[in-house]
């Protein structure tokens, strides 16, 4: 036994429940496949959640090119990865549009805000670096992580 409507069938109308009434077809998403309810009461539906979604992760909602929706991030995360990027802990890979956090090497300046700031990291003092350990960006917890060994041995001195 076949499946019947359960409302009439006009031809380029659909009927949408919320509205109780018919439609032209185009009000309606097309590639929600058999869409039961028009485009307004389809985004009032699945509004709620999608607020309580980006409530739980910080992030608010734009729209980019061709109408499509966007996440966009809270003022406080963009404050937060421009005070990075200037200060040179993180940048943008070039193939792959990616963050990355940026190496430290023995002659990188230190990237952080301290009082070493711009001291080479050769240059800044064990007990500080131990100090900080665990307490800083990646890449500084990797160049401490890497050198660990010869800072316990000059903090002892």
């Amino acid at each position: 036994m076949g499946m019947t409507a359960k409302y009439p069938v006009i031809e380029g109308m659909k009927y949408c429940p919320m509205c109780a009434k018919y439609m032209p077809e185009d009000k309606f998403h097309k590639k929600k496949g058999n869409a039961i309810l028009c485009k307004e009461h389809h985004y009032e539906s699945s509004k709620p959640s999608q607020d309580a979604w980006r409530e739980r992760h910080g992030q608010k909602i734009g729209i980019g090119k061709g109408g499509q929706h966007k996440l966009k991030p809270t003022e406080e995360l963009k404050t937060e990865w421009y005070r990075r990027k200037r200060e040179g802990i993180i940048q943008i890979r070039k193939d792959t549009k990616e963050l990355e956090y940026i190496p430290l090497y023995d002659e990188t300046a230190l990237p952080i805000e301290s009082p070493y700031q711009g001291c080479k990291m050769i240059d800044i003092p064990a007990w500080y670096l131990l100090k900080i350990s665990g307490k800083c960006p990646k890449n500084v917890q990797k160049y401490i992580n890497d050198n660990m060994e010869v800072l316990q041995l000059q903090n002892k001195k």
